[in-house]
């Protein structure tokens, strides 16, 4: 029961910053930030796709 707890905590630490975030700065500067991010992360994610599948032994890695 203490794990919800910890991830509304945590949802509402990165709502409030994000709130800030956007009353300090300009929005078109905070979604550039954040698209950029999604991207990068996207990108690593895919690449960590593509890599996993070993194709010696046609199986994928657990790496």
């Amino acid at each position: 029961m203490n794990k919800p707890i910890k991830l509304y905590g945590k949802f509402l630490i990165g709502l409030s910053l994000l709130a800030g975030l956007f009353g300090i700065l300009p929005a078109e500067f905070v979604v550039a930030v954040l698209l950029f991010g999604a991207v990068t992360y996207g990108g690593v994610l895919m690449i960590r796709l593509a890599t996993s599948y070993d194709l010696k032994t046609k199986r994928i890695n657990k790496t």
